[in-house]
């Protein structure tokens, strides 16, 4: 992963170094077969990119699902053990679903974020060698992002528990529900239920 991301991370460099030579070789001379060839040679690196991020994104898929082939059963098993031992006092559902949540964030954006995180001062320097306005306004818009980031996740971290909670009594209640779907049919409860 570290390795596709770093040529990633490189290759995310084509646009603005394509422009750069633009500018510097291409309209002075009014060249137009260094004009043609730049553009062959960034589309080919541009087609690069795209792989090694099709190529990322497949890689985490695949780490998802044998994370998920190693652990499934014994996290099966567990909530089976945990069912038998605390009876209906805990919600022994809730381990299958951590472990659904765990392989999506495995096959999702996420991870690649981390391993494109560590390549941020390269970009920053790359601005700061274009120009000090453009590295301190590259800067600046990092640390807002950053700002923005960790503000709301403490604004939301609240808000995230009670749903999940909430979401966990909900699946239990449709749970119990639907085994009981006859009884509740019989007393005339489905409309309570299905309120609550």
């Amino acid at each position: 992963m570290a390795a596709f991301s770093g040529i990633g991370n490189v290759l995310m460099l084509t646009g603005s170094l394509y422009m750069m030579e633009v500018y510097d070789r291409v309209l002075p001379s009014r060249s137009i077969p260094t004009l043609i060839g730049l553009s062959v040679l960034a589309l080919l690196l541009f087609g690069f990119q795209g792989a090694f991020d099709g190529l990322r994104s497949r890689l985490l898929v695949r780490i998802a699902s044998v994370l998920d082939g190693d652990v499934a059963e014994r996290v099966f098993a567990a909530m089976l053990r945990l069912k038998r031992q605390a009876g209906t006092r805990s919600d022994s559902m809730l381990a299958l679903r951590d472990l659904d949540t765990a392989r999506g964030f495995i096959a999702g954006p996420g991870p690649s974020a981390l391993f494109d995180l560590p390549w941020m001062p390269l970009y920053l320097l790359v601005c700061f060698a274009f120009h000090v306005w453009l590295g301190v306004t590259a800067l600046v818009g990092a640390l807002v992002l950053v700002a923005l980031t960790v503000l709301t996740d403490r604004l939301s971290r609240g808000l995230v528990t009670a749903v999940t909670v909430a979401t966990a009594a909900r699946a239990r209640l449709a749970d119990a529900a639907n085994r009981n779907a006859e009884v509740l049919g019989a007393m005339a409860m489905e409309t309570p239920v299905r309120r609550r």
